[in-house]
């Protein structure tokens, strides 16, 4: 039996659905004798119903019902109730004035406050407590022990949030057409990652404690890993790992103020890179000069298109000849045998 009509104020109540971790100071709208029917049930004294005291609550509940051989408590029932409250008042060496009618009101109030919560699970340390509403839903999960909350998640459609004791966002997952599937977890009720996943590629962010400083960036296809490492919102690191049919690369670049030194491997080619930018007076960019380990140097304009090549051993400046040219400096093998015969 779950279900026990409360007959002299014409009403049924699911005892599944009292509220485990209920508070007395929200019970407001219930005289000062009436709630302090409260205290009876409240055995530590906490002020929050525990899994404990519900249990107890619903138990002694359905043994008036049950023994009646009807599922109608009433104000008989009532009166067997708070003789055994009264008893627990009087062990804790205080006194219980509330009379069958208080009672009454006082059980009637604390189904209304439970609302429409169900529980959803329990096991020996906590239990969840669902409340529906239209689309979306409420679940809290509580400390058998204590009654206290736990944490929150809230969630409607495709979005959700989380929250911890204190009420403060731990979690946030939502998806929308720009990002894909997003979550978002928060420490100390700031931003502190996020991961994005759309189209096979998903994004990591790592933020610093301010919540909008990024530290650390991975970006993560079936082909490629692209980890980037800033300090102060600045880049100081990327290393990028890709697959290329049966053939891996990586590169790591590592920002030094105006400058980037980097390794990069293709197959069983290293090469080693030094960029270097060049500024303008006014101090925008004006291009960059890489440097690989054959000591020979890529001249590039302001938007990043290869103008000359520097060779080895040879101050000639050499017009970019093509992008099979680029390629095979990238590739770490020596462009001097492109121009010059040795």
């Amino acid at each position: 039996m779950s279900e026990v009509n409360f007959g002299d104020i014409n009403h049924n109540f699911d005892l599944n659905n009292l509220k485990i971790g209920q508070k007395k100071e929200d019970l407001k709208y219930l005289n000062k004798t009436q709630l302090s029917i409260f205290d009876a049930i409240d055995t530590n004294e906490d002020g929050v119903l525990s899994k404990e005291e519900v249990d107890a609550l619903k138990d002694t509940i359905k043994k008036y019902t049950e023994d009646a051989g009807d599922n109608n408590f009433s104000l008989k029932d009532a009166k067997k109730v708070l003789k055994e409250f009264k008893q627990v008042m009087k062990d804790k060496g205080g006194q219980l004035k509330a009379n069958n009618d208080d009672l009454i009101q006082f059980l009637y109030q604390l189904f209304t406050q439970s609302g429409k919560n169900k529980y959803i699970t329990s096991n020996e340390n906590t239990t969840k407590v669902m409340n529906e509403y239209g689309s979306g839903k409420k679940i809290e999960e509580y400390d058998n022990k204590t009654g206290k909350l736990n944490g929150t998640e809230v969630s409607w459609e495709n979005y959700k949030t989380k929250y911890d004791e204190k009420n403060e966002l731990t979690e946030r997952s939502y998806s929308n057409d720009n990002f894909g599937d997003v979550k978002e977890t928060y420490e100390n009720g700031k931003l502190s990652k996020k991961e994005m996943e759309k189209s096979g590629v998903k994004t990591t962010i790592e933020y610093e404690p301010d919540g909008i400083t990024p530290k650390k960036m991975i970006i993560k296809s079936s082909k490629q890993r692209i980890e980037t490492t800033y300090k102060n919102g600045k880049i100081t690191q990327e290393k990028i790992n890709q697959k290329n049919d049966d053939e891996l690369t990586y590169t790591i670049k590592n920002y030094e103020n105006d400058k980037i030194v980097s390794e990069h491997k293709y197959g069983d080619n290293l090469q080693k890179i030094d960029i270097n930018y060049r500024y303008d007076d006014s101090g925008k960019r004006t291009g960059s000069t890489s440097t690989n380990h054959h000591n020979e140097q890529m001249i590039c304009g302001s938007d990043g298109k290869v103008l000359y090549f520097k060779l080895k051993d040879d101050d000639t400046m050499y017009p970019n000849l093509g992008q099979w040219i680029v390629d095979k400096f990238n590739k770490g093998e020596s462009i001097k045998q492109y121009f010059i015969e040795d």
